[in-house]
């Protein structure tokens, strides 16, 4: 009896965890059939290359604004007790937008918009 009860509980617990996973799917692209269709989509993976890059840009301002941040906090601190610390340095903040936002979404309108078709697929 105590064997059936390790069993059971081995068998809801799998159970729970296997059903606690959702499914991972990939993203399966189609391009439209019409030429001039194909050459909006160049425009679409250049515009999306821009984004990359101006993206890129921004997380590495927003790197260097927080380092500064950083070092400014750094040099207030010395020679201060931790309730002037708390009164008088500010504290660095990372920017909360700068991991956001991605510029895949605007593609994938963009590459719709153009007569292609993007079809969510389950991987297994």
């Amino acid at each position: 009896m105590r064997n059936s009860f390790k069993c059971c509980a081995a068998l809801l617990l799998v159970a729970s965890l296997l059903g606690g996973c959702s499914p991972i799917y990939i993203h399966k692209y189609t391009p439209p059939a019409k030429l001039t269709d194909v050459n909006c989509l160049n425009t679409c993976t250049r515009e999306v290359n821009s984004c990359t890059y101006l993206r890129l840009q921004q997380h590495k301002h927003d790197e260097v604004i927080y380092e500064s941040e950083v070092q400014s906090y750094e040099r207030c601190q010395v020679g201060r007790s931790d309730k002037e610390v708390y009164k008088d340095c500010k504290s660095p903040q990372y920017p909360q937008n700068s991991e956001k936002y991605t510029c895949e979404l605007d593609y994938d309108s963009c590459y719709q918009a153009c007569g292609g078709t993007i079809e969510r697929v389950p991987l297994f």
